[in-house]
């Protein structure tokens, strides 16, 4: 008979279950085809296109300067979207996101705006309520005074 490290006597460990014995875990068709939704499916598409691009000569530049385009794209369309109606930060974070596939540096600096938002959020949540919708009131006045001016331009 055992002791536990508490000199209370342990009786002998139950079998453990034959993992030969239980049926493997497979996937049915249902999830193959749907597999995660939109997004994964998505993802697995967009990687396999960089795969067949990278097959081909040059591939990797190409690749590397698409991939720069689009980000670009996105992040002066999430600019325009700071000035007009719209989703803007949300959209140039999705610029930097798509950019920080394949550069560093954009990762690192995406790392760091994904820090700086969760402590800014976190110490937004031990205030108070009032100093919170303060907080969020100059914000909309800042940007509405932004908004103003550059139209204004």
């Amino acid at each position: 008979m055992r002791v536990d490290p508490y000199g209370l006597a342990m009786g002998p460990d139950p079998p453990r279950p034959d993992p030969s014995a239980q049926p493997p875990v497979v996937a049915g068709p249902e999830s193959r085809d749907g597999g995660g939704g939109l997004l994964a499916r998505l993802r697995r598409g967009v990687k396999g296109a960089r795969s067949w691009v990278y097959e081909r000569p040059g591939g990797s530049q190409a690749w590397r300067v698409g991939v720069a385009l689009v980000g670009l794209v996105v992040i002066i369309l999430g600019i325009v979207f700071l000035v007009v109606p719209g989703p803007g930060w949300l959209v140039i974070f999705a610029g930097l996101g798509i950019w920080a596939t394949e550069f560093a540096w954009a990762g690192s600096l995406l790392g760091f705006v994904r820090r700086t938002v969760d402590a800014w959020t976190a110490w937004l949540k031990r205030q108070p309520r009032w100093l919170a919708l303060l907080v969020g009131a100059v914000g909309l006045i800042v940007v509405a005074v932004l908004a103003l001016w550059v139209l204004a331009q």
